[in-house]
């Protein structure tokens, strides 16, 4: 499956308030994402994995400490055959990095550039990675093919043998991005496309250590979420994230909390010692958020939720919750008519880069974004850059997935544009999905290569 056509991290959680809308209506669910072709309904189990990454295997055994959900699902052995490192041939960098370090997906495989300016290079050749993750210190990356989980060194060297998830091949073609624990004994592989499918594994979350312990969350009301007034099953997971001292925090949401449109979000916290959900202490009696979007800045200071909110398709804003970690404090943005898709904020937490969608797609409309296959939602508008204490905004280049180089000196970003005959760059839906680097100070723009998911190395 062309990871091109896998749209990252830009579902938006929409407030429906069932008003009749005439020439044209809010985007749903399904027209937010891309669904690859198959049936996804997945078994929900909580399951113990091979004693270790380097074993060589063993079967399935369920947990009886943790709730399991019965399922009619394929009677496939359970079992966990290691997938040989030999397997994962890499291109070690001849190299050494001297600017920040940017990773991205090509045809199958992860790409690194050393440095803005400089020529990018295969890590890795297997062709067939869905998804990727810098480890915290940038040392090493984890990466998915959709049934294995492997480790690549950033020199290009792999000493485990990957780990088989126990994945059937129904459950293999659902986008899992990742997600690493700052201590990197946990890794979760999250499901951002349609973890509300009845059956679908919301989030993985596996142990990192001998145990190698699983734990498939479907509905996460089964795992103590209380999300409904009377706790029914009906619940699903948004966007996990990891805190500095190792707690996972997440986005939820219930089907009562859902109209035609979107689902109102809420965050609670996975207890990994007892193994459930607890509502997440950020000042709920102030409101929650509601968005499903989850970011957390590089000195793990501030999290941040965000999501749209769309009345009807001219009544419609993005709530941006900044929360204060260390003091405890939140602040809140309204962004009125703006129908943000991703949200990078810089280090320093004084600009940010939205990347944006019109509210509404006209029946039958086809977007330059949808034909490139970068994005299937309503019509993507040109990124801004927001100065956060002026609120002031300035138009760049329509695109998704910013991410801000951790000197703050650089964005990287996918889109689909080609130059057109000013010689400026301009959407194009003849164009690939390319990764592309701008100076947001100079406003200079290139193209890096063909590509999508683009990751800045952690760094000081």
């Amino acid at each position: 499956m062309p990871f091109q056509n896998l749209h990252l991290n830009w579902r938006i959680s929409l407030i429906i308030l069932f008003a009749s809308i005439s020439a044209c209506t809010p985007p749903t669910a399904s027209q937010m994402a891309q669904t690859p072709a198959g049936v996804t309904v997945e078994a929900s189990v909580a399951t113990t994995i091979a004693p270790s990454l380097t074993a060589t295997g063993s079967e399935l055994e369920v947990s009886t400490a943790l709730p399991v959900v019965p399922t009619t699902m394929s009677s496939e052995p359970s079992t966990i055959e290691p997938y040989p490192a030999a397997t994962l041939e890499v291109t070690p960098s001849e190299t050494p990095s001297t600017g920040p370090t940017l990773a991205f997906l090509k045809e199958g495989d992860i790409w690194l550039l050393d440095e803005p300016g400089g020529q990018p290079y295969p890590l890795s050749i297997t062709g067939d990675i869905i998804s990727y993750t810098w480890a915290p210190g940038g040392e090493r990356l984890a990466a998915f093919n959709g049934k294995t989980l492997c480790f690549i060194n950033r020199d290009g060297s792999v000493r485990t043998a990957c780990l088989d998830l126990g994945l059937n091949e129904t459950q293999s073609k659902i986008e899992r991005r990742l997600l690493l624990s700052p201590d990197q004994r946990w890794v979760v592989l999250w499901n951002p496309i349609n973890p509300q499918d009845e059956g679908a594994i919301g989030w993985m979350i596996v142990a990192l250590d001998t145990s190698n312990m699983m734990y498939r969350i479907e509905d996460p009301v089964d795992w103590g979420a209380d999300l409904d007034p009377n706790n029914e099953s009906g619940g699903f997971t948004g966007q996990p994230i990891f805190l500095s001292n190792d707690q996972l925090v997440g986005t939820l949401t219930h089907q009562n909390l859902c109209a035609t449109g979107g689902c109102h979000y809420q965050l609670f916290q996975f207890d990994l010692t007892n193994k459930s959900f607890l509502p997440y202490p950020n000042k709920p009696e102030e409101g929650f958020s509601e968005g499903e979007s989850l970011l957390l800045t590089q000195d793990y200071r501030f999290l941040t939720n965000f999501g749209a909110f769309i009345t009807d398709c001219d009544n419609y804003f993005t709530a941006v919750d900044t929360f204060d970690l260390s003091s405890q404090t939140r602040q809140t943005y309204n962004l009125d008519n703006e129908a943000l898709v991703d949200l990078a904020l810089d280090p320093a937490m004084d600009q940010a880069i939205l990347a944006r969608s019109s509210s509404c797609s006209e029946p039958g409309q086809t977007s330059w974004a949808s034909t490139c296959g970068l994005y299937q939602g309503p019509n993507l508008l040109p990124m801004q850059l927001w100065t956060i204490t002026s609120n002031e905004r300035k138009d760049l280049y329509p695109g998704l997935m910013p991410a801000w180089s951790p000197d703050s000196q650089w964005t990287a970003f996918q889109s689909c544009l080609a130059k057109n005959d000013a010689g400026t760059w301009a959407p194009s839906e003849k164009a690939a999905v390319g990764v592309y680097l701008l100076d947001p100070t100079t406003g200079k723009l290139s193209l890096v290569s063909d590509g999508a998911s683009p990751q800045w190395r952690p760094g000081p």
